[in-house]
């Protein structure tokens, strides 16, 4: 079905442009929400009965995210352009990610997402410039560490734990999280001691 928002069918661009705004129940969670062709998003279910447009935040590469929740199951992240691709253009396909035709992973416009092969995103991010995405280690333009910190952190980690993880995180300036990761192989597992 396509909906029709009376109060919220137009949007304006950065440019001062009306852009059509089309509604549809989002695929895979058809009653409980909506998403608009824009990428804006409307909670149609809810316990009050109120329809409320959701605060779309981002992720750590500033890609919009929300946070799904329905029958009262454990909610989790989902990415607005996915959202948007699967329910105005079709079903993810096996190995296929979402590809942002301008490299704006902001930008959740139908308009602006196709379906491709890693390889072919890739190749996307390096003729768009921004392919440091997907560099490792201290090249990431937010990592916080370096080489050598970590196999630093690396010692005071292995073969036994001669700290825990809060007091190694202050002696390096960041999260008991990020130690903890490290020591399970989540971060930084290409570097070894």
């Amino acid at each position: 079905k396509t909906f029709k928002i009376s109060i919220m069918n137009h949007v304006i661009n950065d440019a001062g442009r009306h852009l059509e705004e089309e509604w549809r129940h989002m695929y895979g969670l058809e009653n409980w929400y909506l998403v608009s062709n824009n990428g804006r998003v409307i909670s149609i279910k809810r316990n009050d009965g109120i329809i409320k447009e959701l605060r779309i935040s981002r992720n750590k590469d500033g890609r919009p995210v929300f946070n799904a929740r329905y029958g009262g199951k454990k909610g989790f992240t989902k990415f607005v352009a996915t959202a948007v691709l699967e329910t105005f253009g079709s079903p993810r396909p096996d190995n296929m990610e979402v590809c942002h035709n301008d490299g704006d992973v902001s930008n959740s416009n139908i308009k602006n997402l196709r379906w491709d092969t890693r390889q072919n995103n890739r190749m996307d991010a390096i003729r768009h410039g921004t392919a440091h995405v997907f560099e490792k280690g201290s090249k990431h333009p937010l990592s916080k560490l370096k080489e050598h910190e970590i196999k630093s952190i690396k010692r005071l980690l292995f073969p036994t734990k001669i700290d825990t993880y809060a007091a190694i995180g202050r002696k390096f300036n960041v999260s008991e999280s990020t130690i903890s990761y490290i020591h399970k192989g989540k971060l930084w597992k290409h570097i070894q001691i």
